[in-house]
């Protein structure tokens, strides 16, 4: 939702289009919209339910084992693979932007699966966007050098790819 009193018509404009980047990619490693509308004067997105936190909260606890941060990382590589393919950028890809789940197989056995959510930066690579030239968008930690210049031109998919490499050193580590 967009809180805080009557959204701005950039508030707006920046809230749809993360709605239709979300839409853009379905996928089992990406949370997936269900529905856009207003209540009352305040804007929503439903969104799917993760009920286990974010991969930031987890990792509070201690680091990841290898072989589990592999798995992690290798989901959400699935994931932003395929909002790639849709021309998608995240350009925000980080531990607090990963939400995790439970999944139960026939067998009944658990598994962790991770889905990446929040595309509030993201930029389609077949449209022009709100960002202007020099606008520095991201979090540093989690940010690639090209995407920290602010030099929209040279912005593409290895930016993600940096971010991935950025959460599974997180994964490791316990820190960023």
């Amino acid at each position: 939702m967009i809180l805080g009193g009557k959204p701005g018509q950039s508030e707006l404009v920046r809230f749809h289009a993360e709605a239709e980047a979300i839409a853009r990619v379905q996928h089992p490693h990406i949370v997936q919209i269900y529905e856009v509308g207003n209540q009352g004067n305040t804007p929503f997105l439903a969104l799917e339910f993760c009920d286990q936190g974010t991969l930031k909260q987890q990792l509070q606890d201690a680091p990841l084992k290898p072989e589990e941060a592999a798995h992690v990382v290798e989901q959400l590589a699935r994931g932003i693979q395929a909002a790639h393919e849709r021309n998608l950028i995240h350009r925000d890809l980080k531990p607090q932007n990963i939400l995790r789940t439970v999944q139960v197989d026939g067998q009944g056995n658990a598994r962790s699966v991770y889905k990446i959510t929040d595309f509030g930066l993201a930029k389609k690579l077949d449209e022009t966007g709100q960002t202007a030239a020099g606008d520095i968008l991201g979090t540093p930690s989690y940010m690639a050098p090209e995407q920290a210049l602010g030099n929209m031109q040279m912005i593409g998919t290895a930016c993600d790819v940096y971010a991935l490499g950025a959460t599974l050193y997180e994964c490791l580590t316990g820190r960023p």
